[in-house]
């Protein structure tokens, strides 16, 4: 089993997937020492969405094909409750993560042309 690095103020948020229990943090601080361990969510999300998010975001983590075609990853509480506040209704978690990406990709180039315009 692997250990991430966290704050003691870290907790798993099961709205968005199971725990798969690989990968843990930290729970909410109870003022002990050491804090509880609560397993890290995964979440399932589409081809599409798991090839967008290689490409733009080289790193290595570790991905798994369910049987459905679809592919399931581990994601930091945080992030999945950063996702969960700009979903829309009836979005899939998929659809929310390729629509935040494409922003900020359309953001960035905003960014960029500005500073070669001068």
């Amino acid at each position: 089993m692997s250990w991430v690095k966290s704050s003691p103020n870290d907790y798993c948020d099961l709205t968005g997937g199971s725990c798969g229990g690989r990968r843990w943090l930290p729970a909410a601080s109870t003022g002990r020492e050491n804090p509880p361990l609560r397993p890290m969510p995964d979440i399932e999300i589409t081809e599409e969405c798991r090839a967008l998010i290689a490409a733009e975001f080289p790193f290595n983590e570790t991905w798994w094909r369910l049987p459905d075609g679809k592919w399931q990853m581990e994601i930091d509480a945080e992030t999945l409750q950063r996702l969960q506040k700009v979903r829309r209704h009836g979005e899939t978690i998929s659809d929310c993560i390729i629509r935040v990406i494409i922003v900020t990709q359309h953001r960035r180039s905003l960014v960029d042309r500005r500073q070669m315009l001068g």
